[in-house]
């Protein structure tokens, strides 16, 4: 399942550039899916199951063909997603358990 929050990435052409065998304008909007890219058995081997060792060489997988974490300089946008999932997280965990302690808090010790 890929994950929610990237599921696609659009950058702004900074200079014109050609595309198999077009043209693609500047400031046009380039739009990729790691979603859709990542599923391209002409690109990956077994593209539906994960494998730790997928970029070892040797190896015949397009290491270029990976978008990992958005690309470039941007920041991973699921780590506000991930924060999210572990801030529910922890309401749960407060909310079905009890977190009283059968012990006194020790003093500290600072020497």
């Amino acid at each position: 399942m890929p994950n929610p929050v990237r599921c696609l990435i659009v950058r702004t052409v900074m200079r014109p550039m050609i595309y198999r065998d077009q043209i693609v304008a500047e400031n046009t909007l380039a739009k990729i899916s790691s979603a859709v890219s990542h599923s391209l058995a002409h690109l990956f081997t077994h593209s539906d199951e994960f494998s730790l060792d997928r970029f070892e060489a040797p190896t015949s997988e397009d290491v270029q063909a990976l978008i990992g974490f958005v690309g470039g300089m941007y920041r991973c946008t699921g780590k506000n997603f991930a924060f999210l999932l572990f801030k529910a997280l922890w309401i749960t965990l407060i909310d079905q358990f009890d977190w009283s302690s059968e012990t006194p808090f020790p003093e500290p010790n600072y020497g």
